[in-house]
């Protein structure tokens, strides 16, 4: 039996914490501290550094599987999965892809990143199943 919204909020307040802490058993600022550092490693994918945000992603994903983060596991493999296709290492991708794929629905990933170096001249985009 989990207590109410009204009363958990309450509680966090007397306690001096936040709501989300409270509630998940998570403080708050470790996933808002792992998000900003999934855009900087998206930033950096985007801006030509596969293997720069290569490290970034795994280094997420291997926090955000030691805090449990289920939605920011999905996104550090989706991005995973991005720099291999960006490096040419389509069946790496494709496997990363599809682990990624496992994380949790509700959720859609975006259908193309701007940018991405497969529309760009002299890449060969993926086939089309």
């Amino acid at each position: 039996m989990r207590a109410s919204d009204e009363a958990l909020r309450h509680i966090a307040d007397r306690l001096g914490v936040a709501f989300e802490e409270l509630a998940t058993g998570r403080p708050a600022h470790l996933v808002t501290a792992l998000r900003m550092r999934l855009t900087e490693a998206q930033r950096a994918l985007a801006t030509g550094e596969a293997e720069a945000a290569a490290e970034q992603y795994t280094a997420l994903l291997a926090e955000a599987d030691a805090h449990g983060f289920a939605e920011e596991r999905a996104a550090a493999l989706l991005g995973l999965g991005d720099c291999d296709i960006d490096v040419g290492e389509i069946d790496s991708a494709r496997r990363i892809l599809r682990a990624g794929r496992a994380g949790p629905r509700g959720r859609r990933r975006p259908a193309a990143r701007p940018g991405a170096r497969a529309a760009r001249p002299g890449r060969v985009p993926l086939p089309r199943r």
